[in-house]
Formats: structure tokens, C-alpha cells, sequence
């Protein structure tokens, strides 16, 4: 992860809320609300106005091979899910054994 990176853009938001007179502690639920936002914030801002590919900018932000890794998983999940509604499905067609 690039605390680096975020802690930059978590002061420059706080800054400019201040210097606005928004109060962050309004906007957000919790601190943890706040810091997802910071991280999705930041790569947003990399993907719009860097013009960087979202797979780089999220390796960025969440470090090297993270991206794969996110998308590795949620395709695991997928396909368990959908092997798991198979099963269901041949067992309601009795097409199990």
C-alpha cells in the first residue's frame, strides 16, 4: 500500500475541507468511511487525470499486484458461487447421482 501516496492526498482533502469550512466529521460516517474514500479518491484521481489504466493505478495506490490479486479472488467467489447454483440446480433436476 502507498501510505505515502494517500497520506498526501488525505491532507490535501482535509486542507481543503478546512479551508472551505466543511467539517469531514459530517461527510462521514466513521474514520474508516473517511479512508475508503481517501483510497478510492486517489485512484479515481490517477485513472481521470493521470490517464493511468485502472489495473496501474490501483497497484499504485494498494500495491504491486494487487489488482490481480482483487480480481483472482473475485473471480474464485464467481465461480464458486455459480459451481455452487449449478450443484443446486442438478440437484433439484435430479441430475446428480
Amino acid at each position: 500500500m502507498n501510505k505515502e501516496l494517500l497520506n498526501q492526498i488525505q491532507r490535501l482533502i482535509i486542507d481543503h475541507a478546512t479551508k472551505s469550512g466543511i467539517s469531514l466529521a459530517d461527510q462521514f460516517n466513521s474514520v474508516d468511511d473517511f479512508k475508503q474514500f481517501v483510497i478510492g479518491f486517489t485512484i479515481r484521481s490517477l485513472i481521470e487525470i493521470c490517464k493511468i489504466e485502472i489495473e496501474a493505478a490501483y497497484d499504485i495506490v494498494m500495491g504491486n499486484g494487487a489488482f490481480r490479486e482483487l480480481s483472482d479472488s473475485i473471480w474464485k467467489q464467481l465461480n464458486a458461487d455459480t459451481e455452487s447454483d449449478q450443484t443446486a440446480f442438478d440437484l433439484r433436476a435430479g441430475l446428480t447421482s
